[in-house]
Order: C-alpha cells, then sequence, then structure tokens
C-alpha cells in the first residue's frame, strides 16, 4: 500500500514517528526497538491485545484505529504500529489529549513490558521456592532423612 509521509519526527537513536495525512484521516505510524527476544515476543502479545479489544468490545468503538505492521526486510528487533486517527481525535477539543497519548505510547508500552516481565520473573522465583520446599521434604528410602538441605 502507497503512503505519504507529511512528517517525520525521530524520538531516539533508532525509533521514529511517520505522520502520514489522508484525505479523511491521519495515520501516525511508530517504530519501536526492543532490546531482546523476549520483549519483541511480549510487546506482540501486548499489542495484538489492542487490536482483538478493537474488534470485539464496545466501549473502545471511539479509540483510533490500530495495527501492527511487520516489516519483512526490517531487523528482526523492529515492530511498526500504526495509528489512524479519525476527525473525532483531531477536533480542537480533544487534540491535546491525542498527541499527549501518542507521544507517550513508546513509554507506556516500554513500561508495561518491563511490569510483565517482573512479574514473571516473581512467579518463576516463586515456583522455584515451591519446588526447593517439596526437593527439601523428600526422604530416602534407607534412612527415612533427607539427604541434605538444598538452598
Amino acid at each position: 500500500y502507497q503512503r505519504r509521509v507529511h512528517g517525520l519526527l525521530e524520538v531516539r537513536d533508532n525509533e521514529a514517528i511517520e505522520i502520514s495525512p489522508t484525505r479523511d484521516n491521519i495515520i501516525i505510524r511508530y517504530k519501536l526497538v526492543f532490546n531482546d527476544e523476549d520483549e519483541i515476543l511480549l510487546a506482540k502479545i501486548m499489542m495484538q491485545g489492542f487490536v482483538d479489544i478493537k474488534k470485539h468490545d464496545r466501549a473502545v468503538g471511539g479509540a483510533p484505529g490500530f495495527t501492527i505492521r511487520p516489516e519483512q526486510e526490517g531487523p528482526p528487533n523492529v515492530i511498526f504500529v500504526e495509528f489512524v486517527l479519525f476527525k473525532a481525535h483531531i477536533n480542537p477539543k480533544a487534540m491535546d489529549t491525542t498527541i499527549d497519548r501518542l507521544l507517550n505510547f513508546r513509554t507506556y508500552v516500554h513500561y508495561h513490558l518491563k511490569c510483565e516481565k517482573s512479574y514473571l520473573h516473581s512467579r518463576m522465583r516463586l515456583r522455584v521456592e515451591e519446588s526447593l520446599k517439596v526437593l527439601n521434604r523428600a526422604k530416602t528410602h534407607q534412612t527415612g532423612q533427607a539427604l541434605e538441605q538444598i538452598k
């Protein structure tokens, strides 16, 4: 599909926001760069959640359109996302809120990725602690005593 880029805003070294006006709306395209494969996977899951909730929940019907645009020839640690802003999002009353939320989108994504990784790590630590308790309660068949305490 052909797009005409009207503006380009560099937000980081390798990240940018493209602004492409059309006749009926404005398309905002984000280039997001991630550090590792885990972040990319978690980000794709989170972004797919945005797409799914827009399709299935009428309460967010007034939200901007949102799509994930993978680039085949780009590096594997990059995700492109697009917001489609309609007239309701760019009218004088809503303009400041729309711009504020769009500019904070990258921060929002990275904050929630860090929270999700922290949550997963705490769950893994809890599972390890529970497994160690089970192992420490295990007794040998001959003596009925645990061989050694695992820490």
